[in-house]
């Protein structure tokens, strides 16, 4: 008798167990990412959800065909910030960019977004290295990163996702189940925010695996694209901090919304401002050094979008905080503003020609 109602008990929770996990696999999410023996991990060929799509040649966008002889190839390369996060397709700055420069009408230019969220240098070189430059043969690279890890050893990142996409051979076993993944999902949404006196360790690792990988890998870079007649460009990227905070009003409120999307809500402003002032540069720096000692020519975006401001102080200030959606991701009318300048930065250069 007592073995019968055990019995029944395990039977009953397998059973809820098993209709549990059948209503969270209807119900899950198709997955952006998955594994890559090249890059820790990639975007998933055919992904598509709310305005964000991915070719068949895991690119952000619609199809793309063999490249014509008469088309410049523009391919943008970086992570988040180059993917457009939480952005629709069209709203990203190389989709703007492009319908910027055929703006003449002769659709003679094409701007692939190469952008893959959480991307560092390494896997975009590797990227390129595995046969994404043979296959795409862009005329002209423009990278864009410094945000996340240059390095695959060691980088965090990647680790975490080897331990939870289902397809990779290090994952959890429970990674393997729709419960196990939503529990996941649920448990990053209730974690803390970031104390900011808990990042200055990490800041410091970060500066140093940056410097360190573009001062490696920028060499690599420059070689596969050389050897495959592209042109290669580095942005001098934005970040809400290179401007002060504004003094008070409307921008302030504006502006103190991006500056503090992660952070504990008793840490102080200026604290905050100060720590991502450190991480913007720790993040910008490398690549700009990189790119000086290799004669890589520099967009100076960032000192461009400054220039584009209105010219009185409160309005500037009010225009540049609604740029932000965080210290490092634009909204659509900072993307917007990106493409535009960036259209006049490579006008005026000679990388079109």
């Amino acid at each position: 008798m007592h073995w019968r109602k055990v019995s029944l008990k395990v039977g009953l929770s397998l059973a809820i167990l098993l209709a549990l996990e059948g209503a969270a696999s209807v119900t899950e999410k198709p997955t952006k990412y998955r594994y890559s023996t090249t890059t820790g991990f990639e975007l998933a060929p055919g992904y598509q959800r709310h305005g964000e799509s991915v070719n068949s040649a895991g690119l952000r966008g619609a199809q793309i065909g063999k490249k014509r002889d008469d088309t410049l190839r523009i391919l943008c390369i970086g992570g988040s910030t180059t993917w457009g996060h939480k952005l629709d397709d069209d709203e990203t700055w190389p989709s703007l960019l492009q319908a910027l420069l055929n703006k003449r009408g002769d659709g003679r230019f094409e701007v692939l977004n190469g952008g893959v969220s959480g991307w560092g240098l390494e896997q975009n070189l590797r990227a390129l290295q595995d046969g994404r430059m043979r296959d795409l043969e862009p005329d002209l690279v423009l990278l864009y990163s410094g945000w996340n890890d240059a390095l695959m050893e060691g980088n965090e990142q990647v680790l975490r996702f080897n331990q939870e996409l289902p397809t990779s051979p290090r994952s959890h076993a429970f990674m393997q189940f729709a419960l196990g993944r939503r529990a996941l999902k649920w448990s990053r949404e209730l974690a803390p925010a970031v104390d900011s006196s808990d990042v200055s360790d990490d800041l410091t690792r970060f500066a140093e695996r940056n410097s360190r990988g573009f001062r490696e890998l920028m060499p690599k870079l420059v070689e596969i694209c050389s050897a495959n007649d592209a042109q290669l460009a580095i942005i001098q990227f934005p970040g809400l901090v290179q401007r002060e905070l504004p003094a008070n009003g409307e921008a302030l409120e504006v502006y103190e919304h991006a500056l503090r999307y992660r952070y504990d809500a008793e840490d102080q402003t200026n604290e905050i401002f100060a720590t991502e002032t450190t991480k913007y540069d720790a993040a910008l720096r490398p690549g700009l050094i990189a790119a000086e000692q290799l004669g890589i020519p520099i967009l100076e975006l960032a000192n461009e979008m400054v220039a584009r401001l209105p010219k009185a102080a409160a309005q500037a200030d009010l225009s540049w905080s609604k740029y932000w959606r965080d210290p490092l991701h634009l909204l659509p009318p900072g993307n917007e503003v990106i493409a535009i300048a960036l259209a006049s930065l490579l006008a005026e250069s000679e990388l079109l020609d």
